[in-house]
């Protein structure tokens, strides 16, 4: 068990007997309140009595006996006193420490399924969102690149017995990222039947070409048979066609075969980093991971 799981279950523990003294404290004072109803029907009764000895004086007509009128009032009072003591001890009451075991018992259940199985999908979309904001650029594919380019240098009358000819390989490689940043709880389903968490994730993107001018293989320049020497470039020159070999080789690294080939990188890293994170909240639970467009329409929006 890790120390977060520990961690946890102490904590729950705790809760537990906060439930229990709570439940305990509900029962003491339920108690003081029985006591209390009892002490309210003892003096309900007595009043009772009274208004029937003094209906039954009446109606036995005793010496010194009260007047009709008098037993009329007598008779009235002890209906009201009846009618509040219906209201007040006979009213249906249910059993206080019936009531607070049960109580006690749902807050003992609760604690427990919150330990073993105390997940909701707020949990899954936190652990997931905790870790992706940390993800901004996070690289999921490097592609290896090569541009050949030709160079001509015509001659006399571009003649080709005077004509000059190089070949040049350019080397280098696209890096290719995923923003998880931009994640949020929307873009996590929990499904409990299936039990899978399905995270929706950004399209990879080609973020930048980085030429490896220290790799750049130059052939033999091919002279025509009256050419003679070898062909040079100036510095602007060759800086010229640098630029246009970075920019063949962002062409050839945005192909569709080759952003479909991020995508599905994307999709296994991204996988070997929520998978750990989902398994800690439940380890039923497996992570699915699906490239979405919604992004590219928030951008637009």
């Amino acid at each position: 068990m890790t120390e977060e799981q520990n961690a946890h279950l102490n904590e729950q523990n705790r809760r537990l007997q906060e439930a229990l003294k709570a439940a305990q404290d509900e029962q003491l004072r339920d108690r003081e309140k029985l006591h209390q109803l009892e002490e309210e029907l003892k003096k309900q009764k007595e009043e009772n009595s009274a208004v029937l000895k003094l209906a039954s004086d009446a109606r036995k007509g005793r010496k010194g006996g009260l007047s009709f009128k008098t037993f009329l009032l007598g008779m009235a009072a002890g209906a009201l006193c009846l009618y509040g003591l219906q209201k007040t001890v006979f009213k249906p009451v249910e059993n206080p420490v019936e009531q607070i075991a049960h109580q006690a018992k749902e807050d003992f259940d609760e604690v427990i399924t919150e330990t073993f199985a105390g997940f909701t999908a707020a949990d899954f979309q936190n652990a997931v969102l905790g870790e992706s904001t940390g993800h901004q650029e996070l690289i999921v594919m490097e592609q290896p690149v090569a541009i050949e380019s030709t160079i001509t240098k015509e001659g006399f009358y571009k003649l080709p017995a005077f004509q000059k000819v190089k070949n040049i390989v350019y080397h280098g490689s696209g890096v290719y990222t995923v923003d998880l940043s931009l994640i949020d709880a929307e873009h996590i389903m929990v499904d409990e039947e299936e039990k899978t968490v399905t995270v929706l994730i950004p399209h990879a993107e080609l973020q930048y070409v980085n030429p490896d001018l220290s790799a750049t293989e130059f052939a033999e320049t091919e002279t025509g048979w009256l050419a003679f020497g070898d062909l040079t470039l100036t510095a602007e020159q060759q800086n010229e066609l640098e630029g246009k070999a970075v920019e063949s080789m962002r062409e050839r690294l945005g192909t569709d075969e080759l952003m479909e080939s991020a995508d599905e990188f994307s999709r296994m890293k991204t996988w070997e980093i929520f998978q750990p994170l989902v398994t800690s909240v439940s380890p039923e639970y497996k992570v699915v991971i699906q490239t979405s467009d919604v992004y590219e329409k928030e951008e637009r929006h």
